[in-house]
């Protein structure tokens, strides 16, 4: 197997729950904002219905869309870019240099190359390693070509020590924002794991 040390992984995530973490704390911070409070069909066909939330490949509860309603009383409605480009057979990725939403097309040359020496690194007969527990671990990036995301997800600590965080951490942080439960830029704190499930340090969400 090869060696599996990688930096603090949080560099250019391309899913939709991120997506939606971003943009909901934004407008969170003015109190106008309310969840999945629209039904959404696409040639007669209900793709989700008022009330519901979408979930990732990963497991991860999103709001189905959000609504923004302004100091007049008007309202914008924001839904998933990842999850509406699907359905129009649209591939969706990100730039992180330019921070740029890409719509259609295959990913820029830079994030394939980036893609496949995490690859190279991680992955073994073509999926993720597993623990003595039976739990996959790696970076969540390559979530783009496997499907879905680790059980155990490389970081690091604030500590400086390199390891795993739960992936049910994460979906609970992104709970709490969803909930409002997490004020925007409140720092949050989970612990990081080694692949014997030994706590070692912390991860900060801030």
């Amino acid at each position: 197997m090869k060696r599996k040390n990688w930096p603090s992984f949080f560099t250019g995530m391309l899913t939709a729950a991120l997506l939606f973490g971003c943009m909901t704390t934004a407008l969170a911070a003015s109190g106008a904002v309310s969840f999945n409070r629209v039904t959404l069909s696409k040639d007669g066909e209900v793709i989700f219905s008022k009330g519901e939330f979408l979930e990732t490949s990963a497991g991860q509860k999103i709001p189905s869309s959000i609504l923004y309603t302004d100091e007049q009383g008007g309202g914008t409605t924001y839904l998933p870019v990842a999850y509406i480009s699907s359905l129009f057979g649209e591939p969706v990725a990100w730039d992180g240099e330019t921070d740029t939403v890409l719509l259609g097309g295959s990913l820029p040359d830079e994030a394939q190359e980036l893609l496949q020496h995490l690859a190279d690194l991680w992955l073994v007969d073509g999926d993720y390693p597993k623990t003595s527990k039976g739990e996959t671990y790696g970076p969540d990036t390559l979530e783009l070509l496997l499907g879905y995301a680790p059980d155990l997800i490389a970081a690091g600590a604030t500590n400086g020590a390199e390891g795993y965080i739960r992936r049910t951490d994460m979906d609970h942080v992104t709970e709490l924002m969803l909930s409002g439960e997490l004020a925007p830029g409140e720092p949050y704190t989970v612990p990081v794991y080694d692949l014997e499930g030994n706590v070692i340090g912390e991860f900060q969400f801030s």
